[in-house]
């Protein structure tokens, strides 16, 4: 009877062991699976500014998604000190927008309290400037203090900035205040099967093609 009851007291062990390391695994696969692509530069974990990095390529992301690039084949110049990227004309497939490319961080600056998040897309690997679809291009995004709201646009060059607001953002038509305007998601939901995964995962996220 003994051996019985120690028996069973095994088999309780096992089974409580089984189910503990079935929930662990299963919270291990929905993490991973919630979190998908959210995949963030080192330096970005580093300094908790995973907010301001998911708002400042959901906003870039939007103002440029269906804009078709003309360029590939780049020139590299140097003004006032800095690399600047001059690309020249090439032939490309009329169907690649900047919607399908890859958005990378190329570096941030902290300055005082300004956060500065500078970012390049990517064909094929190789950094592209985008086209004057914008005046001036954006290089990236500002944040003032611990917001996660983007106080202004960077630009090309040394302290260039570019700030746009709305007075009424219920009539606002402008993609850098309001990023979900009707052409940016009408664009999304007819190139779903063709976005680039971050940004995908993120109009899922957001509820944009689900809806």
């Amino acid at each position: 009877m003994n051996t019985t009851h120690e028996m069973n007291k095994l088999n309780r062990t096992q089974f409580l062991l089984a189910l503990g390391l079935f929930l662990i695994s299963s919270i291990a696969v929905s993490s991973c699976n919630v979190n998908g692509n959210r995949v963030y530069p080192k330096v970005i974990e580093k300094y908790g500014l995973m907010s301001q990095y998911d708002a400042s390529k959901w906003y870039l992301y939007c103002v440029y998604c269906d804009k078709q690039p003309d360029f590939l084949k780049g020139i590299i110049e140097y003004r006032d000190s800095m690399k600047y990227y001059r690309y020249v004309p090439d032939t490309m497939s009329e169907e690649i927008t900047y919607g399908q490319l890859e958005l990378k961080l190329d570096r941030i600056e902290l300055v005082n309290d300004t956060t500065n998040l500078y970012f390049s897309f990517y064909h094929n690997g190789e950094k592209i400037t985008p086209d004057r679809v914008n005046t001036p291009p954006y290089a990236g995004t500002m944040f003032i203090g611990d917001s996660d709201t983007i106080f202004a646009y960077r630009t090309y060059g040394d302290m260039a900035y570019f700030m746009v607001r709305c007075d009424n953002k219920d009539d606002c038509n402008y993609r850098e205040v309001i990023p979900e305007q009707p052409e940016v998601i009408q664009y999304i939901r007819n190139n779903k099967n063709n976005l680039n995964d971050w940004f995908k995962y993120e109009a899922n996220r957001r509820g944009i093609i689900l809806k």
